[in-house]
């Protein structure tokens, strides 16, 4: 189920939250799907993740995609009925894994519409996401399985992972028509 959330601040903006579809089952195979591939860490000033295949490209076999699509189909779908939407298409999409330490800071997404995160392996205490809107912070509650829609042009981060536990999330861009 997808709950449509509003925050009533001094704007309104539409940020979706639900289930992903038999979680458990996808995240065993989700993580045991990219344990299967190199790893390819990044580390700057703004982004140090322990693995990431975002910079692969769609050309680069994501044997782990077909888990995740199953799982949170079923939230895209309602967030697109709930805009009043027909269709809709997922874009560039990657995983992200945490360590300790970890962290990716301001940014936002172009060339689509929104941004969906899934949240794949979050365990008790680990940061989750923060987003920048006119100044004010908000830091949005989620929890293990978890996918969240959000406008693309709205700033995020994850902040360091401080917890000797992995997280993984994966994240995709969408387009609605």
């Amino acid at each position: 189920t997808m709950d449509k959330t509003l925050y009533d601040l001094s704007y309104k903006m539409p940020i979706f939250k639900g289930k992903a579809v038999n979680h458990k089952s996808a995240r065993h195979n989700i993580i045991k799907e990219i344990q299967t591939t190199p790893k390819y860490s990044i580390k700057s000033e703004d982004i140090q993740l322990t693995d990431c295949d975002w910079h692969l490209g769609e050309s680069y076999p994501k044997t782990y995609w077909p888990y995740a699509f199953d799982a949170i189909s079923p939230c895209i779908s309602q967030s697109a009925v709930e805009m009043e939407f027909s269709r809709w298409e997922i874009g560039d999409h990657w995983y992200q894994w945490y360590e300790q330490g970890d962290y990716h800071n301001w940014h936002t997404h172009g060339n689509s519409m929104f941004v969906g995160v899934y949240y794949a392996l979050l365990p008790s205490g680990s940061p989750s996401i923060t987003f920048n809107w006119q100044g004010e912070l908000i830091n949005f509650a989620v929890e293990e399985g978890d996918v969240i829609i959000f406008p693309a042009y709205l700033r995020h981060k994850a902040s360091v992972n401080e917890s000797s536990e992995t997280k993984v999330i994966l994240s995709f861009n969408l387009n609605y028509r």
